[in-house]
């Protein structure tokens, strides 16, 4: 293991001079933050609503709402699209609009976001307009059948558009060429509550909400909050404060009470959530519904608010999650005595695994888990409802482009793929069954001649801690007063200990009591560590990566260490 502070501390003399704890400062100033003001959340910052296309959308779907036109939002099945749903049915059930509907694709059955099949399904129910949330932008081929049948559609993405843009009659998405919204990193919950925002005032402007209540709109930063983190897009200023918002509305029991039993049935308390707790906690249990049954679950366990539906929705998917904890338990044991049995002594350079009991719904996580174990890219495919294709998963090493290797692969052998996409660390493909083989060849020809050589594991910290902050206090303003996220990391620091306990906890845990030099005594968890090498009664010394965890927003709270790695000295 290889520590590298991401501040030298030949640097640390170079910091801003702020009012703010040394630490804290080096800990901002590391991740961007240019002044403490922006470590603050004031929602009058929110940047104004200049997105491309926004006022044609807003056009469409208020003329709809007052010619009582028939809405269908159509989502994504993961989290963020679990929130963008829920947040545009919750806002056109406040102002009390009732011909609104939603459909979700099915993960196994219709694969990504706007189809043939959710159009005829629209057609059939006489839907008007179809809106997009968290997906679309690709659709082309949808969307020009929805207009050929006379269906209106609204696209509100996020994700980067392709070379041809659909034919829709309006497009929001802040990677537009023309979209001048200074951030880009808006997920898909962004950005329909920014279009649902600017609805609102143009229908205030109507004169709809004359013998109505104008809802307000910034409540439904609890779902921003959920999907934004969950979606690990950059947590720009602009994101952390929707984010930051939207958290003090849950702890402040100010969300929907199927958020509420939700939190609750996760063993977490409303008052004390934390943007962790949406990584960790909600995310996998709203995704699940998503992996192993339809994502409609999720949301209307979100949108519930009679307490016997809020407390099924919430069951079912905890449930799910039960179910896809065994299934990727069993698809991991499956895979690795694959790569066992196929490759005796040497691994190549890059990993392509199929097996026809693969769950396509956990083919990322086991993707994403195979990668981190053995450091090599990992394909992991599935049997498509289409019994001609296979589907699948990659998660890329760093340095490896996993898109840009999809299309090279496309470019010499386009008889290979049915559909590809993706980014730079993940993606996901369609391939035909009989050229399997040859992708797997190609595949790993590719990560040959374009991975960057790999190197040591390096874990990139915030320094070493006096010993004077391992206290509450410190530990609550960093656990509970940032919306941490995707490039807005949770602070983790390193430290040298004596190990004086270590016991295993469910099977894979670690527990373990730590001394510092002066003789306080730390008790820290090691989640999911290495078995082959802990416990290690032997061991006396350690050097520990860990965070802070502390379960109460207050200075009596007692806290422990969550440990990221440790290694004998």
């Amino acid at each position: 293991m290889k520590i590298v502070h991401r501040i030298p501390d030949s640097e640390l003399k170079n910091l801003p001079h702020w009012n703010l704890d040394p630490v804290l400062t080096r800990i901002l100033w590391s991740r961007g933050v240019n002044s403490p003001s922006e470590a603050v959340y004031d929602l009058n910052r929110i940047l104004s609503p200049s997105l491309h296309g926004l006022s044609g959308a807003v056009d469409i779907l208020a003329e709809a709402v007052i010619s009582n036109r028939k809405i269908l939002i159509v989502g994504d099945y993961d989290a963020d699209g679990a929130t963008s749903t829920a947040l545009a049915m919750r806002f056109f059930r406040d102002i009390g609009y009732a011909d609104i509907s939603f459909d979700i694709p099915n993960r196994q059955d219709d694969g990504y976001g706007l189809n043939e099949s959710i159009v005829l399904r629209a057609a059939e129910n006489s839907v008007d307009v179809i809106v997009t949330v968290d997906n679309g932008i690709s659709a082309n081929e949808a969307v020009a059948l929805a207009v050929s049948m006379g269906i209106k559609v609204v696209i509100t993405d996020h994700h980067i558009p392709g070379d041809e843009l659909p034919e829709a009659q309006a497009i929001v998405n802040p990677h537009l060429p023309h979209c001048t919204f200074p951030s880009k990193n808006l997920a898909g919950v962004g950005v329909i509550f920014y279009v649902v925002a600017s609805l609102r005032t143009e229908l205030n402007r109507r004169g709809f909400f004359k013998d109505k209540q104008v809802p307000v709109v910034s409540n439904y930063l609890d779902f921003v909050a959920l999907g934004t983190i969950a979606d690990m897009v950059p947590m720009d200023y602009n994101n952390r404060l929707m984010a930051d918002y939207g958290i003090r509305l849950i702890r402040a029991g100010k969300t929907t009470r199927g958020m509420t039993e939700l939190i609750k049935i996760c063993g977490l308390s409303s008052q004390n959530f934390k943007a962790t707790d949406i990584v960790f906690s909600l995310c996998p249990r709203i995704n699940a519904a998503g992996r192993m049954a339809e994502m409609s679950y999720g949301v209307r366990c979100l949108l519930a608010e009679n307490e016997d539906d809020a407390k099924v929705g919430a069951g079912l998917l905890q449930s799910f999650n039960a179910d896809r904890r065994s299934i990727e338990s069993n698809m991991m044991n499956t895979a690795l005595t694959q790569i066992r049995l196929e490759y005796d002594t040497e691994l190549p350079e890059a990993l392509v695994l199929y097996n026809s009991s693969f769950n396509i719904g956990v083919m990322g996580i086991v993707a994403a888990k195979i990668k981190d174990l053995t450091g090599l890219t990992t394909v992991v495919m599935a049997d498509s409802p289409d019994r001609d294709y296979l589907v699948g998963s990659v998660r890329g090493v760093e340095g490896y482009h996993v898109c840009d290797a999809l299309k090279r692969i496309n470019q010499d052998h386009p008889e290979i793929f049915k559909a590809f996409g993706g980014h730079k660390g993940a993606g996901g493909l369609t391939i035909r069954r009989e050229h399997l083989a040859s992708f797997k060849e190609q595949f790993i020809l590719d990560s040959c001649r374009y991975s960057t050589e790999r190197t040591d594991e390096v874990i990139v910290t915030d320094g070493e801690l006096p010993s004077g902050y391992f206290v509450s206090d410190f530990a609550r303003v960093l656990v509970f007063d940032q919306p941490w996220g995707a490039e807005f990391a949770s602070p983790v620091f390193d430290g040298v200990f004596q190990l004086v306990n270590q016991y295993v906890v469910g099977g894979k845990h670690l527990n373990v009591r730590l001394r510092m030099e002066d003789g306080t005594m730390l008790s820290g968890m090691y989640y999911n560590h290495d078995v082959k090498v802990w416990p290690n009664y032997a061991v006396r010394n350690v050097r520990v990566v860990f965070g802070f965890d502390i379960q109460k927003n207050s200075s009596d709270a007692g806290l422990r260490l969550i440990i990221r790695n440790m290694e004998q000295i």
